[in-house]
């Protein structure tokens, strides 16, 4: 299995300057674009878009198995990047959490000038009232790529009529690439001479099959389908 991704670029505009920040009577859409972004639980990872998980596949033991005996060394992964701890979806592995379920993560937020260029710190006491932000959420099996955007949409803008003053055309949410996830099933013949020919290759007795998290094989899906 490989996940799939959709990609997006948020932008809130509402002014067409930035007040001073000694008169600050204005929204400011950095604050108001990372609120309503903020669509995961810090504590637990789950993505808190309604419907997100409505399509995703649950799990049997016979998965969970394969995929936990899949060596995978938490240890190291937070010694090569630095991290405090590692952050899984409730009840799920490291591996189970990395392949077989969807995520959604908030990569940038940036103030933006009135040329539409990023703005770099610092930028001085004003209020921006244009700020965009790029998000990915990565999909699984069953899981369609316009359905997950559109269900995206749909929290955000309804977040963003919770804030006085702000109506929806000051928020434009522009879909920046999608990709299919890709599964099938390892059952089958051909499955079958690939693992044989490993094994006499490689000399080992077994063979197994992981997931990706990624989305690098996502492209073949419409290839294997013609």
């Amino acid at each position: 299995m490989t996940r799939g991704i959709v990609g997006a670029v948020v932008e809130l505009k509402f002014g067409k300057n930035d007040p001073h920040s000694g008169n600050n009577l204005s929204h400011n859409a950095l604050e108001v674009l990372q609120h309503v972004l903020s669509l995961k639980d810090l504590t637990t990872g789950e993505v808190k878009i309604s419907g997100f998980y409505d399509k995703v596949r649950s799990l049997d033991a016979a998965d969970r198995d394969r995929l936990n005996r899949m060596p995978f060394d938490t240890a190291l992964y937070q010694e090569e990047f630095g991290l405090p701890g590692i952050v899984t979806r409730p009840g799920y592995t490291a591996q189970e959490t990395m392949w077989t379920q969807p995520s959604y993560e908030l990569h940038s937020v940036f103030r933006v000038d009135r040329e539409e260029k990023p703005i770099a710190l610092p930028v001085g006491n004003t209020i921006p009232t244009d700020a965009r932000a790029y998000v990915t959420m990565r999909i699984v099996a069953d899981q369609d790529p316009n359905d997950i955007f559109n269900l995206f949409k749909a929290e955000v803008y309804r977040r963003l009529a919770e804030i006085p003053g702000l109506a929806p055309e000051h928020l434009t949410i522009k879909l920046e690439g999608a990709a299919h996830p890709f599964y099938t099933e390892t059952s089958s013949p051909s499955f079958g001479a690939v693992a044989a020919g490993i094994m006499e290759g490689f000399g080992v007795s077994e063979v197994d099959y992981s997931g990706v998290g990624g989305t690098a094989m996502a492209s073949w899906k419409g290839v294997l389908q013609d």
